[in-house]
């Protein structure tokens, strides 16, 4: 299965050692009151990072702009926020985003900018209070004026719920000129942390309680094909911003076509395969956050599953009921005689072993490992497949198979299987730093067949 989702993905891939090797925990089990999920009161935060020189201009910006685009609105000069309206104070003692984080974490900010933006003179915040009925207006005119008063001074906005820093010119594109049909995009105004949390992938979303919502944990992500992961959960967060209510036992209804937002449901009808069904039912479950997470409620995702090694398969058959299988994989027959490909098998293996010793650390720092691994087929042969590793424990490798079998009856795609680490015919090692290893003889087999790698 392979989609093309690239002008949907707004994902923040975040790098955090974390303890333990015990895999997923089981999934949750109090399901989310039903209900609008929305709280009555919303609350975010907005700064402006000052190049150079004082914030007092910026502050007097950023009561002028205010003063003139709602003039009714409370402002007030104070870093106590306590009533409906902005608090508005400037400061030098802000923690502020390293430039090498920056590199992950600035929307927009070109690589000679980081330094700068991460060592401004000041930082003028903004913080918003306003009921639920305001929660819209307000996002919109707080991102706004945000943009203006950066744009005046030189600087860039720190979206402090988010943990984002935008330049200006982003900022604008991304947030300002996207809202539609008086909603906001909402894939623009979140992010998603995913990280290694011993022996899973976790994938937390922060921002969402600039609208009132909770925000949302998926334990045990499925990352082999990004868009299983980020087209769902977008779906989700659009359909949750939008005012989709939360039914009996959690169960919320995903369906791209009750989109209200023009932009957002044209890019989910896009991706879609005819024969999709077009709707699939998720469960929200009351869960407890961790250490980063943000200060708000939390509500993990289920889709279905009742064991966390269920949990890979239930993504990807609820992502398949929404939009679709997409491409089918395609099937090389190899011969084993094949000396190029014999000694691209040794340097593979070789290569993957190398790992073991830094496999923690690899998953640590976000780094994706997959494997090709043997399965047994109905007919007596042995069909390769791939396999996205989760953990490697002694001389086993275990993860969710992420091909759709040709001829190996039990398996799906998502299905956990376990691959002996001297039984791989191939490997691929993928990190956010730009590392990329392996696909040796994946490679040889592509090229053999004419096909081009997606790098």
């Amino acid at each position: 299965m392979r989609h093309s989702a690239a002008a949907l993905l707004f994902v923040t891939l975040m790098a955090l050692a974390c303890g333990g090797m015990g895999g997923p925990p089981p999934p949750a089990a109090t399901p989310a009151p039903p209900g609008d999920p929305r709280t009555d009161i919303v609350q975010f935060q907005l700064a402006v990072y000052v190049p150079q020189g004082s914030a007092a201009d910026a502050l007097v910006l950023h009561e002028q702009s205010l003063a003139t685009r709602a003039p009714d609105l409370d402002v007030r000069r104070t870093s106590e926020l306590a009533h409906h309206g902005v608090a508005l104070w400037a400061t030098q003692d802000f923690a502020t985003p390293s430039a090498e984080d920056l590199a992950y974490f600035g929307m927009g900010i070109e690589p000679a900018d980081r330094e700068r933006a991460a060592n401004p003179a000041s930082v003028v915040v903004a913080e918003w209070r306003a009921p639920q009925s305001q929660a819209f207006a307000h996002n919109r005119l707080g991102t706004e004026v945000a943009h203006e008063v950066a744009n005046a001074v030189g600087g860039w906005v720190w979206d402090g719920d988010t943990r984002q820093l935008f330049a200006p010119a982003a900022l604008r594109q991304m947030r300002v000129e996207s809202w539609g049909d008086g909603l906001p995009l909402a894939r623009t105004h979140f992010s998603m942390h995913l990280y290694d949390n011993g022996g899973y992938t976790r994938a937390v979303t922060l921002g969402l309680n600039k609208f009132g919502l909770p925000d949302l944990v998926v334990n045990g992500a499925i990352l082999s094909d990004e868009a299983i992961l980020d087209l769902t959960m977008n779906l989700l967060v659009q359909q949750l911003v939008e005012g989709a209510q939360v039914g009996p036992g959690g169960e919320l209804a995903l369906n791209p076509s009750t989109v209200q937002h023009t932009l957002a449901r044209q890019s989910f009808e896009a991706v879609q395969d005819e024969e999709a069904d077009g709707r699939a039912p998720i469960y929200l479950r009351v869960s407890t956050p961790e250490e980063g997470d943000a200060e708000n409620r939390l509500w993990e995702v289920n889709f279905g599953e009742s064991t966390a090694d269920e949990r890979m398969l239930a993504q990807v058959e609820t992502f398949r009921a929404l939009f679709g299988d997409g491409e089918e994989d395609p099937v090389h027959m190899v011969d084993h005689d094949d000396s190029v490909l014999q000694a691209a098998w040794e340097k593979a293996e070789a290569e993957l072993l190398a790992l073991k010793p830094t496999f923690s650390d690899l998953r640590a720092e976000a780094c994706q490992l997959t494997v090709k691994g043997p399965f047994d087929t109905s007919a007596g042969g042995t069909e390769w497949m791939w396999v996205d590793v989760q953990t490697w424990t002694g001389a086993t490798l275990r993860g969710a198979l992420i091909n759709d079998p040709d001829d190996v009856p039990g398996l799906k795609y998502g299905s956990m299987v376990d691959v002996g680490e001297r039984e791989t015919f191939d490997y691929r090692l993928v990190c956010v730093d730009g590392r990329n290893e392996g696909w040796h003889t994946t490679r040889i087999l592509a090229e053999r067949a004419g096909i081009e790698l997606e790098e």
